[in-house]
C-alpha cells in the first residue's frame, strides 16, 4: 500500500469516526432539531467517504473497509459517557463533536498540503476540507452559542 492510499484510508477512518459518533448521538438526544442536525453531519461524512473511496478505486489503490482510530474510540467513549452523565446532554455531545470536527480538518488539512500527495488527489482533499469547514464551523458556532446561553 502506498503513502498515498495509507493517508486516504486514514482519511476515510477518521471520517467513519464521525459517522458513527454523529450518529450514537442521534441515540442520545431528545431535540428533534438536535436529531436532524446530527443526521444531516453524518450524512456529509457518508458523501466524504464514498469521494474517496471512488477516487481511490479510479485510482486503482487497495480499499480498506474502515476500522475505528484510536483517537476516535477515546473521543467516542467520552463524548458518550459524559452525555450520559450530564444533565445537558446535547451541550456534550456538541463539544466532543466540534472536537471531533477539528481533528477531521487538521488531517484533511495536512494531506491537502502535502507535496507528496498526486495534485488530483489533494485536489480532491481540498475540495472535501471545504465542506468539512464550513461543518467544522457550524458546530463550533452552536457550541460557543450554548456555552454563552
Amino acid at each position: 500500500m502506498s503513502n498515498t492510499e495509507k493517508e486516504l484510508q486514514n482519511l476515510v477512518n477518521i471520517c467513519e469516526d464521525a459517522r458513527e459518533f454523529y450518529t450514537d448521538a442521534i441515540d442520545q438526544t431528545k431535540d428533534p432539531e438536535m436529531k436532524q442536525l446530527f443526521r444531516n453531519m453524518a450524512d456529509v461524512r457518508k458523501g466524504v467517504i464514498v469521494d474517496l473511496r471512488t477516487h481511490m478505486r479510479q485510482k486503482d489503490m487497495d480499499i480498506e473497509e474502515p476500522s475505528e482510530t484510536f483517537g476516535g474510540r477515546v473521543n467516542k467513549f467520552l463524548g458518550e459517557n459524559v452525555a450520559k452523565w450530564s444533565d445537558k446532554t446535547d451541550k456534550a455531545l456538541i463539544t466532543y463533536l466540534e472536537e471531533a470536527e477539528d481533528r477531521c480538518l487538521h488531517s484533511f488539512q495536512d494531506i491537502s498540503n502535502d507535496n507528496d500527495v498526486p495534485n488530483d488527489t489533494r485536489a480532491l482533499v481540498s475540495q472535501e476540507l471545504e465542506t468539512l469547514q464550513k461543518t467544522h464551523d457550524y458546530m463550533k458556532e452552536l457550541k460557543e452559542a450554548m456555552k454563552a446561553a
